[in-house]
């Protein structure tokens, strides 16, 4: 799951034994966002952090994230 995921409290809460394991790596379709702002030219320009500019263009990317990794019995069926 990726850092900042509620999910391994809320597996937790209901009752699932976690055991962490060694963290990964995944390719997300969307992981890297840039946001870009129109130049009095018409051209684009990638706007920096704090800029007050308005965004007029996001252009998302694939791209390589940690994960926190996992594992728990499941429960026997029966």
């Amino acid at each position: 799951m990726l850092p900042g995921s509620n999910l391994a409290n809320a597996l937790a809460d209901l009752g699932y034994d976690l055991r962490p394991e060694l963290d990964g790596e995944r390719i997300l379709p969307h992981a890297i966002v840039e946001k870009f702002a129109r130049n009095s030219d018409g051209s684009l320009g990638i706007l920096t952090e704090g800029s007050t500019n308005k965004v007029t263009t996001v252009v998302t990317h694939a791209g390589i994230v940690k994960t926190r990794r996992f594992s728990f019995d499941l429960p026997q069926g029966g």
